[in-house]
C-alpha cells in the first residue's frame, strides 16, 4: 500500500498559546490546530492539544491498523469487531 502522506515522525509543537502545530521531523507543517471560534462556544485549549496529539499519532495508528488487519486475516478470524474497525480506519485514511 502506497502511503501518500508526509513520511517520518509527526510531533506536536505548542509554538503559541493560541494553537498547536503538528510538524514532521524535518520541520514541515502537517497541521495547524486551533480553536476557530471566538464566541462562548469556543473549544478549550486542552481539547485543541488533544486533537493535535491525535493528529500527530496518525502515521503510527495507521501502521498499527494495517498490521492488526494483516494478522487477523492470517488467522482467518476476520469476522472480529477489531478487524472491521481497523479496516474502516485504513480505508478512511487512504481513500
Amino acid at each position: 500500500m502506497e502511503k501518500k502522506f508526509t513520511k517520518g515522525n509527526w510531533n506536536v509543537s505548542d509554538d503559541t498559546s493560541e494553537c498547536y502545530l503538528v510538524k514532521s521531523d524535518d520541520g514541515g507543517l502537517i497541521a495547524f490546530v486551533y480553536d476557530g471560534d471566538i464566541d462562548e462556544e469556543a473549544i478549550h485549549m486542552d481539547v485543541v492539544g488533544a486533537n493535535a496529539k491525535l493528529i500527530a499519532a496518525a502515521p503510527e495508528l495507521l501502521d498499527a491498523c494495517i498490521k492488526l488487519a494483516e494478522r487477523i486475516e492470517l488467522r482467518n478470524i476476520s469476522d472480529s469487531e477489531a478487524y472491521f474497525i481497523a479496516k474502516n480506519a485504513i480505508k478512511k485514511a487512504t481513500e
